[in-house]
């Protein structure tokens, strides 16, 4: 939803709609938004990590592994951004 709406379009109500939960669930484990932005922003940071780092030990040239980085990180953005 971010992706596809933007942050200033999100709202906590929008996202507990998507989700299929109370918003009162939400801010129960965030007290606000940007709160639950930067949530989101570390767990996006940490699976693309994860990721990269698998690709970043794959046999091939400095240049090649940091190119592979660079596309997982786009492949991950554009999924988001196709997510309903």
């Amino acid at each position: 939803m971010i992706f596809r709406e933007g942050i200033w379009n999100t709202t906590t109500r929008k996202i507990a709609d998507e989700a299929g939960i109370s918003l009162a669930t939400i801010h129960y484990y965030f007290a606000n938004k940007d709160e639950l932005l930067v949530a989101v922003y570390e767990e996006m940071v940490s699976s693309i990590r994860n990721a990269s780092t698998e690709d970043f030990a794959a046999p091939g040239t400095l240049a090649e592994r940091i190119e592979g980085v660079v596309d997982r990180t786009w492949q991950f953005s554009d999924a988001a951004r196709s997510e309903p």
